[in-house]
């Protein structure tokens, strides 16, 4: 059922390619030579990106399907990214340190930790205070200030 005044858009799958808070600077680019999964480790040739075998240039953001003609898609050219969710024509950990050199960081995402409920303080029993133990506090610890006897006489 849909509230009055809104639209259904559908579903959306989580799949887990962004990884941090490092900046993603993305842009439009063309994408040629097959059909790609978000998340490919692209290689540029000729202005133009393709799946990455050696040189790794960005990452694609989106879908394509760039096998019978290019297509524009969206290219992270840095950000950190989720290493189970980057693919390529090779073993991914093969082109890390290139994929840092470009500002491109990967890393092995992993579930969140359960939130412990918060601990009560410890509560000491409370001390008596002053000496009369009624525990009503004395004027030392409560701040008050003494008053002088009458007929006392300041030096001259």
């Amino acid at each position: 059922m849909t509230v009055q005044g809104f639209k259904d858009l559908g579903t959306s799958t989580v799949d887990n390619l962004l990884a941090g808070e490092f900046p993603r600077v993305g842009i439009l680019a063309t994408i040629t030579g097959g059909s790609y999964e978000k998340g490919t480790i692209l290689s540029k040739s000729d202005g133009k990106y393709t799946i990455c075998s050696t040189e790794p240039e960005a990452i694609l953001a989106e879908t394509v399907d760039a096998s019978a003609e290019d297509k524009q898609a969206v290219i992270y050219l840095t950000g950190e990214f989720n290493l189970s969710a980057l693919k390529a024509s090779v073993d991914v950990a093969t082109l890390t340190d290139k994929l840092r050199n470009k500002s491109i960081a990967e890393r092995i995402k992993k579930a969140p930790a359960p939130q412990n409920p918060p601990q009560k303080p410890q509560v000491k029993p409370e001390e008596k205070q002053g000496a009369n133990n009624d525990n009503k506090p004395d004027d030392k610890q409560s701040g008050g200030q003494s008053v002088p006897e009458t007929g006392a006489t300041g030096g001259v």
